[in-house]
This record gives C-alpha cells, sequence and structure tokens, in this order.
C-alpha cells in the first residue's frame, strides 16, 4: 500500500486546520486516489538579534518566557524550543540584519506561552521578529509546493 502511495504523483488538494494546535489535515491525490494525513506543523518565526549566537537567543528567551515564575515558568522548562541561524534572509524596507535566527517550537506551546514569549522577545537585543503572524498552513503550502 505504501508503495503504490509513493511510486506516483502527488496532487495537494487542501491543507485544513484540524482542532489540535499545529495538527493540520493534508488532502492529496494518489494516482486515482483520495488519501489524507494529518501533519504535525511546528511555528516557526525570524528574529533579528544583537546576540552574536544561537545559544545565546534560546537562553534570553527561555528566561523571558520564565520570568515571573508560576506555571509559565514551569512550561519554559520544558520548552521545545531549537534556535539556528537563518541562512540568507532579506528583511522589509532593506533594512541590515545584525544576527537573523529562525526560532521554533510546537504551535500548542507557541499558542500556550503568546504573551510570555511577545515579552521575551520585546528585550532590548531583538531588532525586530519577522513571520510571526503567519497561518499556520502558509508554511507547509511554500514547502510543499
Amino acid at each position: 500500500h505504501a508503495a503504490a502511495v509513493t511510486s506516483v504523483p502527488w496532487q495537494l488538494l487542501q491543507l485544513a486546520e484540524t482542532s489540535t494546535p499545529g495538527h493540520v489535515k493534508m488532502w492529496f491525490l494518489a494516482g486515482p486516489r483520495l488519501l489524507s494525513v494529518t501533519l504535525l506543523l511546528p511555528r516557526s518565526l525570524l528574529v533579528d538579534s544583537h546576540l552574536p549566537q544561537p545559544q545565546q537567543l534560546e537562553e534570553a528567551i527561555r528566561e523571558g518566557v520564565a520570568g515571573g515564575g508560576g506555571a509559565a515558568a514551569a512550561a519554559a522548562g520544558g520548552l521545545q524550543l531549537e534556535v539556528v541561524r537563518a541562512a540568507s534572509v532579506t528583511l522589509p524596507g532593506g533594512r541590515r540584519p545584525a544576527n537573523v535566527y529562525r526560532v521554533t517550537l510546537p504551535e500548542s506551546q507557541y499558542r500556550a506561552l503568546a504573551p510570555r514569549l511577545s515579552s521575551a522577545l520585546s528585550a532590548p537585543h531583538v531588532a525586530g521578529v519577522y513571520e510571526d503572524r503567519l497561518p499556520a498552513t502558509l508554511p507547509a503550502v511554500l514547502a510543499l509546493g
């Protein structure tokens, strides 16, 4: 069954958000068959920071989310965060970037911690945050073509 699906071209028909944050149902044609799979899509955004190393930005975000203690601090401890240097990025308005990083985390954590993340990303070392308001399905459409 799997070999029959992977040996033919797919035609993407629809990406539909589900009731679970970060889960998207993809409907596609594989040959004559209509199929669906559920994709788990993380939230990804770009951060232009004056911090020179990705590890420094990751630590600053974790500390910013944990600030104030309580449940948010506990959630920050389990924050599944990935910070990597973004390759070849052109910023709006021709702005010159300092250090641009791609920050990725599960959509459910992004939504649960949104106010604290916003506060953490408003720190003085952050020059700008980009792609943070894109619909969850847009990066998937761009990646799948």
